[in-house]
């Protein structure tokens, strides 16, 4: 992470508080590391954050929420220098930000996701109240009631717990685009295990996320460890 992405970074951490939209969201993606290492959630853990890739997930509970007046995020971050990419509009919408002194280089970018289980998943939809549209994921449902608050930097954070962080990556690593990316989600899975095994706390939360996921996710989770010749049994008490 370069200083100028942390400063941004921040900024619209501080931002989204402040207009009271941060907690309606988790921070998920390679983001959290940083709040697993920095707020003491993890001790002595040392990611290597390399994405431009700032991902928010919008919590179940507040996808029906109603304001008497919208809390329009694309605004938001339209007035703080970001641009509005239309490469993606089928998709979901992405919000970039450059260098003040380099136009073409790119700090960062923001995209919202939902999580979906219904026979509509997997699809973009439009949530008014926040004047964003996010792209709806089925995976992402194994999020549901396994996250943590944080305070970073002065800034309450939500982001998944550790276990249902490292059970998610490998839940979805078979359907990642590009050999890179399951490669780079392979180092940090297995990084993060070293940090689970031997921590009691850490242990019982892998224990009690792992068997509150369906069948058919434990079996693809199942699929992966033994693949990579990780013993689930020796991170769990």
């Amino acid at each position: 992470m370069t200083e100028k992405q942390r400063e941004k970074f921040k900024e619209l951490l501080m931002e989204l508080e402040d207009k009271k939209i941060l907690p309606h969201f988790v921070l998920i993606g390679s983001w959290a590391e940083l709040m697993y290492e920095e707020t003491g959630l993890i001790k002595e853990f040392k990611p290597a954050l390399r994405t431009q890739d700032l991902d928010f997930l919008l919590k179940d509970k507040s996808k029906t929420k109603k304001f008497s007046k919208p809390r329009d995020i694309g605004s938001l971050l339209i007035s703080m220098g970001y641009k509005f990419n239309a490469s993606f509009p089928e998709e979901f919408e992405r919000y970039e930000i450059y260098h003040e002194d380099f136009d073409d280089e790119l700090i960062m970018f923001v995209e919202f996701l939902a999580s979906e289980t219904g026979k509509e998943g997997d699809n973009p939809h439009k949530y008014e109240q926040f004047g964003i549209k996010a792209q709806t994921l089925r995976q992402l449902s194994m999020f549901r009631d396994n996250t943590v608050e944080v305070e970073w930097e002065g800034v309450k954070v939500t982001v998944p717990t550790p276990s249902a962080y490292v059970l998610q990556k490998m839940f979805i690593n078979d359907q990642r685009r590009t050999p890179a990316k399951r490669d780079k989600d392979i180092a940090s899975i297995e990084y993060l295990l070293e940090f689970i095994k031997g921590n009691p706390v850490l242990m019982k939360e892998m224990k009690a996320t792992f068997n509150g996921y369906f069948k058919k996710q434990k079996a693809q989770i199942r699929k992966f460890c033994e693949r990579q010749k990780i013993d689930l049994a020796d991170y769990m008490i």
